[in-house]
């Protein structure tokens, strides 16, 4: 018989409507933990003028998925799309806040994560950064709050440039 190959980890991450739930349940069959942006489930495009909307999680198509999740990262914007405390019954759920960190509620627990300071040029992809550093400290054996703090500091480090973060791998090792 096939074996279908098995993964430590997934990250679903999109800009909005690209990700199916059939994308994510199928990452969720193959990988023993998935990071879920919730941007690409909840954003979405008109069609005719192109304006970007949100929608609720729970008409979002994804909602079902939610107990397979490990994580699930929002903006503070995004965060109220979703209800913060009845997913965190089911995965964790981290906030991001920019220069204010980030909050991560869990089923069991809730806390707050400081930044780093940076001065802020360009937060495209702030986001993209901090799920990418919260997530490998994660695969790499970090507690959830070192984790976090990694995502923040990867998030700083995005903000401070324009466009795609250039990284000393220097400035890891002193973390």
């Amino acid at each position: 018989p096939d074996q279908q190959p098995r993964f430590a980890s997934g990250l679903a991450v999109g800009v909005g409507g690209e990700i199916l739930p059939e994308t994510v349940e199928k990452m969720l069959s193959i990988c023993d933990h998935v990071f879920v942006d919730i941007q690409a489930l909840i954003r979405r495009f008109d069609n005719i003028n192109g304006r970007v909307s949100h929608v609720a999680l729970r008409e979002s198509g994804f909602f079902h998925l939610l107990p397979r999740v490990a994580f699930l990262k929002a903006s503070a914007d995004e965060a109220v799309f979703i209800d913060v405390e009845e997913v965190r019954k089911w995965c964790c759920v981290v906030v991001t806040h920019g220069k204010d960190g980030c909050e991560v509620f869990c089923p069991n627990g809730a806390f707050k994560v400081a930044p780093f300071v940076a001065d802020q040029v360009d937060p495209t992809g702030a986001g993209d950064c901090f799920l990418g550093g919260f997530a490998a400290g994660i695969v790499r054996g970090l507690a959830v709050p070192d984790a976090a703090l990694l995502g923040n500091f990867f998030g700083s480090i995005a903000v401070a440039q324009v466009g795609p973060p250039k990284l000393d791998f220097n400035l890891i090792q002193v973390c």
